[in-house]
């Protein structure tokens, strides 16, 4: 049986940061699978790279994480070990091959090969190695629907310690055992599937807030009977003071003398002391429970009369030496939603970048592409950085409304995947553009996020062009669909309602 990671008492911050991500956490991850949830930038991705050694820990250890490997959230790279995987021909790289779809050309055209195919293949080489640990971040970004089964399957197989990070509640209640919350609060590690571990969450939530509903409304009760309290004990004061009384005024001194020695009026003051004991109490016994922020956000659709109707010219796009997407006159009108849906790798991106090239677009359309490279995201980062108070404050402000944390996130230097889309769609909802277009709007965002998104787009009136695969999300979104159907060495985009 596989030893358990141990993660023993680990702080980690990056630098420039004011507060660790991390502060003297245990946690220990066990044989099968594990996922780990929370909202862009709580620290997913940095807590998997501790574990794979890609960053060191201020303090602590980590024990048995020898031989890990790390599957990255993006695809830009040809993974290291992805040429000896494919010169193999033992049983265990056929089977995989076999099984998650890989094709032999793969190996030398990874720059055609859609994000889905990539994504594939990056798990592929891995599985292959074998590892004692393995750690996929967001391994079903850019799948569709028969890729995401077939992955599904090969993951099932893996006998290690398996770490994923992910916001796919199908493949969390499907593969992993344990679920680790990562966000507002300590990290809560339960050893149930994720929904379940949400369930839980929801009702000892709920319970916290009813107690302090519940202790709130004492502490103002005991507030109010220590303020009128007080003020009798202050007039009792007053009574037995002899502040004002004349010097020579011998009777009325041993009058307030005789009042103190009895404790008549002394009474109201150990009262006083009394209450305020139980109000002090009481505050205790409330404790806090975590702020809650408005969530949620408003696309406004500017007029752009110019704009619509956005023509397509038919057009037949190579794809690959094999391949041809043949495209027919499509039009875009003001106010239309329409979905693009397709098996990986049909040329649904290739299609997008054809109509962006194509165009005339001024600063009327918002495009989110499906991925963003490191170094464009540094970039993101800089320019957020650089806006003045009141326009950062917006942003930060929608960042928030999102479900992120403005505050982990201006203290980055590179945010996260979610969070450079979350920061796109800020800095571009300042042009109230015309249309939307967006390559796999879901990818990356957390559940939360998703749901918002889901929302402004679809009380959105301005026109929305979406990739996507997840089927759920299309059909809140968009009215139309165009579909991107493999027919031998052609591709046909047919359209549907």
């Amino acid at each position: 049986m596989t030893r358990p990671l141990q993660i023993e008492h680990l702080t980690f911050k990056y630098p420039g940061s004011y507060e660790p991500l991390f502060e003297n956490l245990t946690l220990q991850f066990y044989e099968g699978w594990s996922g780990i949830v929370g909202p862009n930038g709580s620290g997913k991705t940095t807590l998997a790279q501790l574990i794979c050694g890609r960053l060191h820990p201020a303090n602590g250890t980590i024990r048995h994480n020898r031989d890990a490997i790390y599957c990255d959230q993006r695809t830009d790279r040809v993974p290291e070990a992805f040429a000896a995987f494919m010169e193999a021909f033992d049983g265990d790289a056929v089977r995989l091959r076999d099984a998650l779809k890989i094709e032999p050309a793969w190996q030398w055209r990874w720059e055609q090969l859609s994000h889905g195919e990539r994504k594939r293949a990056q798990i592929a080489a891995a599985l292959y190695k074998n590892p004692p640990l393995l750690v996929l971040d967001e391994p079903t970004n850019h799948l569709d629907e028969a890729s995401k089964t077939l992955l599904t399957t090969a993951l099932q197989r893996y006998r290690g310690i398996g770490i994923l990070i992910s916001h796919d509640r199908e493949l969390l209640d499907g593969l992993c055992r344990h679920t680790l919350f990562l966000g507002a609060g300590a990290p809560d590690l339960r050893h149930t599937p994720y929904s379940v571990a949400k369930t839980e969450r929801a009702k000892e939530a709920a319970f916290q807030r009813e107690e302090h509903e519940r202790h709130s409304k004492t502490v103002k009760k005991l507030k109010r009977q220590v303020q009128a309290q007080r003020q009798k004990a202050d007039r009792s004061d007053a009574r037995v003071s002899k502040r004002h009384v004349n010097p020579k005024d011998i009777d009325t001194k041993k009058k307030l003398e005789l009042a103190v020695f009895t404790g008549k009026d002394a009474t109201d003051g150990k009262i006083l002391e009394r209450y305020k004991s139980r109000l002090a109490r009481a505050e205790a016994e409330r404790g806090t429970v975590a702020r809650v922020f408005e969530k949620g956000i408003v696309l406004e659709a500017g007029r752009y009369r110019k704009l619509f109707p956005v023509t397509v010219e038919a057009v037949t796009l190579d794809l690959n030496d094999r391949r041809r997407l043949k495209v027919p006159r499509l039009r875009i009108d003001a106010g239309e939603k329409i979905g693009i849906t397709g098996p990986n790798g049909s040329g649904k991106s290739s299609f997008l970048r054809h109509l962006l090239a194509t165009q005339t677009w001024y600063d009327e359309v918002l495009y989110i592409p499906q991925e963003v490279g490191a170094s464009a995201s540094r970039q993101l980062m800089q320019e957020v950085s650089g806006l003045d108070a009141v326009r950062k404050g917006e942003v930060m402000g929608l960042i928030t409304r999102l479900g992120s944390d403005p505050g982990l996130l201006l203290q980055s230097t590179i945010p996260s995947p979610g969070e450079v889309r979350k920061l796109m769609l800020a800095l571009g909802m300042e042009k109230k553009p015309g249309l939307i277009i967006m390559d796999e709007p879901t990818n990356h965002l957390d559940l939360e996020a998703i749901e918002l998104l889901e929302a402004a787009l679809t009380a959105y009136e301005g026109a929305l062009l979406l990739v996507s695969h997840d089927r759920p999300f299309l059909a809140q979104t968009v009215t139309t669909r165009w579909h991107f159907v493999e027919q031998g060495a052609e591709v046909l985009i047919t359209e549907a309602p």
